[in-house]
């Protein structure tokens, strides 16, 4: 017997409960990780919704506008074909960019409907769970990317030829005027 009549503790119990003691700890750490993940993918994927939508909304219509704004100036220097040809490349260009923006928007739909699954998968297999999302976000991003090229070219030379258009008539117009 032990001091103060308490028998002296079962090795076997006192390691069997420290065990346990240690699997506690353990779990309350990896869901004290997995919130703390949880809370970061949020922010992430919030800050990158916001920034992407604020930025995609203000390059279309500054560069429309300025457009736009030329065309309505310029237009009347322009013979029937330039003008015609103007408002197809500018069309293709308009085409090709919403098309785009559509694609993306529905493989980055795609991919968030994947993260609601993974935020409520069990902390033991959590992380596995993060790093397949992870790489799904992955995969995705590089669809874009390889997708994007070919698009923003097409975007570019039909937008500029459309704007290259309407300066060099406008050009042609004042060295008109001015002889």
């Amino acid at each position: 017997m032990g001091g103060l009549g308490v028998p002296p503790p079962d090795a076997s119990s006192t390691i069997l409960s420290l065990t346990r003691e240690i699997e506690r700890t353990q779990r309350e750490e990896q869901e004290r990780k997995r919130k703390e993940a949880i809370d970061a993918l949020i922010k992430i994927n919030g800050a990158f919704h916001s920034f992407a939508m604020i930025y995609n909304n203000a390059i279309i219509l500054a560069g429309y506008a300025v457009f736009f704004g030329i065309w309505a100036y310029t237009k009347q220097f322009l013979p029937a074909w330039a003008m015609q040809l103007t408002a197809v490349l500018m069309g293709l260009s308009a085409m090709a960019f919403v098309g785009f923006e559509i694609y993306k928007m529905t493989e980055v739909q795609k991919l968030a409907q994947t993260l609601t699954p993974t935020l409520k998968v069990e902390s033991a297999h959590f992380f596995s769970a993060l790093a397949a999302y992870q790489h799904s976000a992955d995969e995705t991003q590089i669809r874009l990317f390889q997708a994007q090229r070919p698009v923003l070219l097409f975007t570019l030379v039909t937008g500029f030829g459309a704007g290259l258009i309407l300066v060099v008539f406008f050009a042609i117009n004042l060295f008109r005027i001015a002889t």
